[in-house]
């Protein structure tokens, strides 16, 4: 991600960057000032811990003065752009707690994304940057070959057992085979087509495709798969967090999203 994409918009829009996996504080800036005040460190802290390297992004962009916060310190926003994300995901981490692992390096980030050949949805890649807690069962991706294969075939296998063990079959995949074989390979040929989800934390799982009327993959929905088995726990990863965690929800809109094969399973 040498390019950070920017979805435009309303929003506290402030100049940063990743630099090795940390998130660099930056003057002038009403949410690093906020994320200072909540953790008890000041910039320059942040920066020692991050090392001498400071970085500012070349756009133009004008910060905004955001003045409207809740009590749980906590940004109105339209729609959250990448900086509220990086505000939001700071917080979030360290209200969550547990020993951190390494995260991911950007390069790492780009080597995962041409596995899954496409974009992570920005704030799941940094959430991997900023690096989740490394106890099970969030998944760390140290190895996204073997481990995107491996979510795959779990995939298949839980749907196939449900196929199998409890006659599941919707009629939007079509006329059921006369073979279990058959019903099967018709299931991944279903798979394949459906947009592909990325698991986060055990069976937690997000979209990486958009959704129906949505532009990219920002701010998608955190899904539970098990087996053949679809719920909706979250309308964005900030709104799974909050259930899952108990982490203060910020005040910004998660609209629901609708997605080919995933949304006509959800209970």
């Amino acid at each position: 991600r040498g390019v950070r994409r920017r979805r435009g918009g309303v929003g506290p829009l402030c100049p940063a960057i990743w630099s090795s996996r940390v998130l660099l504080p930056h003057d002038g800036c009403v949410l690093c000032d906020l994320a200072a005040a909540r953790t008890g460190s000041s910039r320059a802290e942040s920066r020692a811990q991050a090392g001498s390297t400071y970085q500012r992004s070349t756009h133009s962009d004008t910060v905004s003065v955001v003045t409207d916060f809740d009590l749980d310190g906590m940004f109105v926003e339209p729609r959250p752009d990448e900086d509220a994300w990086e505000a939001f995901m700071e917080l979030a981490l360290e209200r969550i707690g547990g020993e951190r692992s390494s995260g991911l390096s950007n390069r790492q980030i780009g080597d995962l994304e041409g596995v899954l050949g496409c974009q992570l949805p920005f704030e799941i890649g940094l959430m991997l940057v900023m690096a989740v807690p490394s106890a099970e069962p969030w998944r760390q991706w140290s190895d996204p070959v073997a481990d995107w294969s491996a979510w795959n075939e779990h995939l298949v296998a839980g749907f196939a057992f449900g196929i199998e063990h409890n006659d599941v079959w919707s009629i939007d995949w079509g006329p059921k085979p006369a073979t279990l074989t058959g019903q099967i390979d018709a299931l991944r040929e279903q798979l394949d087509a459906a947009p592909a989800l990325f698991p986060i934390y055990g069976n937690h799982v997000v979209p990486l495709t958009a959704a129906e009327d949505q532009a990219n993959s920002d701010g998608n929905p955190i899904m539970l798969i098990e087996g053949s088995t679809v719920a909706l726990l979250g309308d964005d990863l900030a709104a799974w967090m909050h259930g899952q965690f108990e982490v203060p929800l910020p005040m910004w809109p998660a609209e629901a999203r609708a997605f080919p094969f995933w949304s006509a399973l959800v209970d």
